[in-house]
């Protein structure tokens, strides 16, 4: 759940007429807003074209010296990023309880029976989102020293976009939230590594993915035996989000449009990968409007953060969900951690309740670390206190200064203020099994 504004449905229409927002009236939109916020007082930051090629693949010869262009290339996926680096790594293919097939990344160990750690990736991100920065990321920092890293994937991703039997033209393929990512897709995944290592696995998470992890340990509690340890970044589950006014203002009026069933209507899948998000492009040229957005939906200052990252972040988002999932995420922003609600009369029906019930944290019984920003609009301070009570063994809570949504993954400092720390956390907790 990296980026609001990518998660707030611009585009969505009952129809698609003279009445839709297109992209080009919404960059209008930011320019009028940028301009009154006097943004252009400012130099664009500078980026590094040659970094962000890293991460492309030109689809034909001809267009590996042209200009980088959304129609032209394409974004690397998970084991070619990691060649980068100069690692190497699998993919692996898993098949949840409900039939859904899902890739399980692994990033080659570097030595036997090395400890396996599994990474839950935030809502719309993907695995490529964990090794942006090479020897800078935690999931290579963890390689390194030795753990045995995976990298996960929900269903409704880009590599989550596969059935027994459904495909995604078929509106049940897309009747889920993070509810079924914790209550089958993380599942599927230990277990598999559990066959792969007879080993558990320490978790680590960042903003969603913490929401999949709790509701997992919530509906089957059977999984703490297979669990060492939990860390959460950003830890979206009982918590406080404070959307920027404009966003809030628009809101009540675009989340209906959610209901919308993305595969009958053109051009109403937002979610779905592209082979290079053509915002990064304009990003590229048109910088101070991309800040805009990215203050309104993340407080970020922009004299601060590294252009070059946040264009190869943005190159892979958004990754593919659910419109249900985005309204549930969204219901539970105000440290009301609860089941998906499908209103009075259905709630009655699922639920012999009309309200949705809360999910039983209590049932959370691994030791949880949890670091939190002090500049989080998604994730605010004010709601720790709420996740802390409601979690039976949190080991240590962190509230990490200066820190926004995105700079659990792109801070040029967070080694020191964030990775080390959590390297700590596992070896108290889990050690190098």
């Amino acid at each position: 759940m990296l980026l609001k504004s990518q998660i707030c449905p611009w585009a969505y229409q009952p129809a698609l007429s003279a009445s839709h927002i297109t992209l080009f009236q919404l960059l209008v939109f930011l320019l009028l807003v940028q301009k009154e916020n006097s943004l252009f007082l400012y130099r664009p930051p500078p980026f590094d074209p040659d970094y962000l090629k890293m991460f492309l693949e030109p689809d034909a010869e001809i267009y590996r010296h042209f200009p980088i262009s959304s129609t032209a290339w394409h974004v690397k996926e998970t084991v070619e990023v990691l060649k980068i680096w100069g690692k190497s790594g699998e993919e692996h293919t898993i098949t949840t309880e409900d039939g859904y097939i899902l890739s399980l990344f692994r990033i080659t160990p570097i030595k036997e029976k090395a400890t396996p750690v599994l990474f839950l990736h935030g809502l719309l991100a993907a695995p490529e989102t964990w090794l942006i920065r090479g020897k800078e990321d935690l999931a290579i920092i963890l390689n390194e020293e030795g753990y045995d890293v995976w990298l996960g994937c929900y269903r409704g991703s880009n590599y989550g976009r596969r059935h027994v039997n459904l495909t995604t033209a078929n509106e049940k393929f897309w009747d889920f939230s993070f509810h079924e990512h914790g209550l089958y897709d993380a599942p599927a995944m230990i277990d598999h590594i559990y066959r792969e290592t007879s080993q558990g696995v320490a978790i680590i998470a960042h903003s969603m993915g913490n929401a999949v992890f709790m509701s997992m340990l919530a509906l089957r509690p059977e999984y703490n035996n297979k669990v060492y340890m939990f860390v959460g970044m950003a830890p979206y589950a009982v918590a406080r989000f404070q959307y920027s006014t404009v966003v809030q203002t628009l809101m009540p009026g675009l989340v209906p449009f959610l209901n919308i069933n993305p595969n009958t209507i053109k051009y109403a899948d937002l979610y779905t990968r592209r082979k290079l998000n053509p915002l990064v492009v304009v990003c590229a040229i048109a910088r101070l409007t991309c800040l805009t957005t990215f203050q309104f939906s993340q407080g970020v200052d922009f004299k601060d953060i590294d252009w070059t990252y946040v264009l190869v972040l943005g190159a892979y988002f958004p990754s593919g969900t659910s419109n249900k999932n985005i309204i549930h995420i969204i219901s539970i922003g105000n440290a009301e951690f609860r089941h998906y609600n499908y209103g009075p009369t259905k709630n009655l029906e699922r639920y012999k309740s009309q309200t949705p019930p809360k999910y039983n944290l209590t049932n959370v019984k691994v030791p949880v670390s949890l670091y939190y920003g002090d500049n989080d609009m998604n994730v605010l301070i004010s709601g720790m206190e709420a996740q802390v009570k409601a979690l039976p063994n949190v080991v240590k809570s962190t509230i990490v200064k200066g820190y926004n949504h995105p700079d659990f993954l792109l801070d040029k400092d967070s080694r020191r203020l964030l990775y080390n720390p959590i390297l700590k956390d596992l070896r108290k907790y889990v050690g190098t099994k």
